[in-house]
C-alpha cells in the first residue's frame, strides 16, 4: 500500500512517517506535501493507496483536496488526520467518502487500524472490480456482445492488453481440459488478486478452437509501472509452462505483441488460435513469439502438415482407426512432395507425434520409415480390445460437443464416421441411454445456462448462438429443460450476485 502524508507541519508529517515505518506490513511513503496544491500534484504523480490529509492546509484544504483529488486517482482512500473534533467536519469527511476520521495526537494503534481498514476496503473493491473486468473480458471474447455496446466505464475500454495463447498436448489425458487443472497455473491465478490491486488484471478464457488464451491487461493512464508488473506476470507464467511441462504431457505458449485497445485485442485472438496447430511443427512444450508463428505461417504447405498432425492425434486419442490410417496416406503424400524442406522440421515433429501419440520415431529414419512406423503404431488400436461401437459413440459426442451450434443431424454424423444412421442411432441410444437429438439439446441448453450467466447476454444472441433461427422455440426447449425461462434464469442470477456483492 502506497501512502501519502499531506500536513502543513513538519513534526506530524515526521510523527507519521516514523510511525508507518515502525509498522509490520506491506505499507510504503510515497511522498509528502506541506499544502493541498502540492498533494494535487503528488496524487497525479503516484495514485496512491491512501492518503492521510490535514483539514486545516494552506491553499486548498483537507477537504477540497479531497474532492479535487478522487477526480484525478478515483480509487485512492482518504484518512483525515485533524485537531478538529467538530462533528460538522466528521460528517462532511465521511460524506465525501473518508475511510476514517483520526483526532490528534494520533496513537500508532489508531493509524493502523485505519490504515488496515482502507486495505481492506480496497480488496473488497479490487475483488469485485477482478470480477467485472473478467465478466465484460469473456462476454467481449465469446461474442455475446460488441465493443461498441459497452458502457462508457466499462472497464476494457481503458487498458492496453497482451495475450498467451496456451496449449496443452498428450496422448494419455483430456488435452484441452489440461490448462485448468494445471497446478502451476491454478497458482498463477491465485496470484491474481496481488496484481489486480496494482492495476494489472489477468484472465484465463477457454477458446471455441481449442486451448486458453491467458490475457493480462493494464490501465493506459499508468503504462510504465502497470507495464513492469505485467513482463513479471508474464516471466511467472512462462515459468509456470516449463514447470508443468513434461515428457507425457507438453504445454505450449505463444506470446503476443501489446494490443493497444479491444478491437486489436480481438484481432490477435483470431491470429493466435489460426496459429495454434503450427505447434506440432514449430515445436512443443516451449514459449515462443506471435513473430515466429507469423513467419512460420507464410511457408507454403505448413498449414496443411501441421493439420495432418493434429488430425493423427486426435485420431488416435480417439481410437478412430480408419480415420488415422488415411490421415497416415495424406501424411505420406505431404512427405513425399515437401521433403527436401522438412529436414529443418524433423526433430519438432518428432517430439510432437512422441507426446501426442506415445509414438517414438527415430530421427535419423527417413519419412517413409516414419510412415511405416505409424502405420504400426496405429494397427495397436485394432488389437487393443477396445469396442468400435463405443469408440463410434465416443466420436459422435466429441462431434457433437464441437459443433453443437450448428444445424447438426445423426445422419450428417454418421456419414463422417462412414457409418449408417440407423446402425448410428441404434448404437448412441444404447450406450447413453437417450436419443441423439435430445442428447444434442442437453448439450445445448447446458452451454445456454452458462452463456447466460455473462454479463450483457441478450436471449435472442444466445438462441443464435446454440444453432436457433426461433427465440420462441428456444425459450420454449429452454423452460422443458430448466423449468423456466431464459429471463427468468438471467434474473435469478442476477439478484444471487447482487446478494454476493452485499455480503461482501
Amino acid at each position: 500500500m502506497r501512502i501519502v502524508i499531506a500536513d502543513d507541519e513538519s513534526l506530524v508529517r515526521i510523527s507519521l512517517a516514523s510511525m508507518i515505518a515502525e509498522m509490520e506490513g506491506a505499507w510504503e511513503l510515497a511522498g509528502e506535501a506541506t499544502n493541498g496544491a502540492e498533494l494535487l500534484e503528488l496524487i497525479r504523480q503516484e495514485k496512491p493507496d491512501v492518503v492521510l490529509v490535514d483539514i486545516r492546509m494552506p491553499l486548498l484544504n483537507g477537504l477540497q483536496a479531497m474532492e479535487k483529488g478522487s477526480l484525478i486517482s478515483p480509487h485512492t482512500y482518504w484518512i483525515i488526520v485533524s485537531g478538529y473534533s467538530d462533528f460538522s467536519y466528521v460528517q462532511e469527511a465521511l460524506k465525501r467518502g473518508a475511510v476514517d476520521y483520526l483526532l490528534k495526537p494520533v496513537s500508532p494503534q489508531d493509524l493502523e487500524e485505519a490504515l488496515i481498514k482502507s486495505s481492506q476496503e480496497k480488496q473488497k473493491r479490487q475483488l469485485l472490480l477482478g470480477k467485472r473486468f473478467e465478466n465484460e473480458l469473456v462476454s467481449l471474447v465469446h461474442g455475446l456482445t460488441d465493443v461498441h455496446m459497452l458502457p462508457d466505464d466499462s472497464l476494457i475500454l481503458h487498458v492496453r492488453f497482451q495475450i498467451v495463447m496456451i496449449y496443452t498436448d498428450g496422448s494419455h489425458c483430456d488435452a484441452g481440459k489440461m490448462v485448468g487443472r494445471s497446478p502451476c497455473l491454478e497458482q498463477l491465478r491465485r496470484s491474481m488478486d496481488a496484481y489486480s490491486a496494482s492495476g494489472v488484471y489477468g484472465v484465463f478464457v477457454l477458446m471455441p478452437m481449442g486451448g486458453a488464451a491467458f490475457i493480462t491487461a493494464w490501465n493506459q493512464a499508468d503504462h510504465c509501472r502497470s507495464n513492469t508488473l505485467v513482463q513479471q506476470l508474464l516471466t511467472n507464467l512462462k515459468e509456470a509452462v516449463h514447470q508443468d511441462g513434461n515428457n507425457r504431457i507438453a504445454i505450449t505458449a505463444i506470446f503476443s505483441e501489446e494490443c493497444e485497445n479491444c478491437n486489436v485485442l480481438l484481432e490477435r485472438l483470431d491470429e493466435l488460435q489460426a496459429w495454434g496447430p503450427l505447434r506440432a511443427v514449430n515445436g512443443i512444450n516451449c514459449c515462443s513469439s506471435a513473430a515466429e508463428y507469423a513467419k512460420l505461417s507464410s511457408k507454403e504447405g505448413i498449414e496443411e502438415l501441421a493439420a495432418l498432425l493434429l488430425r493423427l492425434n486426435q485420431c488416435y486419442k480417439e481410437k478412430d482407426y480408419m480415420t488415422y490410417a488415411k490421415t497416415v496416406i495424406d501424411w505420406e503424400r505431404w512427405t513425399h512432395k515437401h521433403e527436401a524442406r522438412l529436414s529443418i522440421l524433423k526433430s519438432a515433429i518428432c517430439d510432437f507425434i512422441d507426446v501426442g501419440l506415445d509414438c517414438k520415431l527415430d530421427r535419423a529414419h527417413s519419412f517413409a520409415q516414419w510412415k511405416d512406423g505409424l502405420s504400426r503404431h496405429g494397427e495397436q488400436l485394432l488389437s487393443s480390445g477396445e469396442g468400435i461401437g463405443c469408440s463410434l459413440v465416443d466420436m459422435s459426442i466429441a462431434y457433437i460437443e464441437q459443433k453443437y451450434m450448428q444445424d447438426i443431424s445423426i445422419t450428417q454424423v454418421a456419414q463422417e464416421l462412414n457409418v449408417t444412421p440407423n446402425y448410428l442411432s441404434t448404437l448412441f441410444r444404447k450406450k447413453t441411454g437417450t436419443t441423439f437429438i435430445k442428447y444434442v439439446t442437453h448439450i445445448r441448453m447446458l452451454k445456454s445456462k452458462e452463456l447466460l450467466a455473462l454479463p450483457n447476454a441478450q436471449v435472442q444472441k444466445v438462441s443464435e448462438q446454440m444453432g436457433y433461427l426461433s427465440t420462441r422455440h428456444f425459450t420454449k426447449l429452454f423452460k422443458e429443460h430448466t423449468g423456466c425461462y431464459p429471463s427468468d434464469y438471467r434474473k435469478q442470477l442476477m439478484q444471487q450476485e447482487m446478494q454476493m456483492k452485499e455480503q461482501i
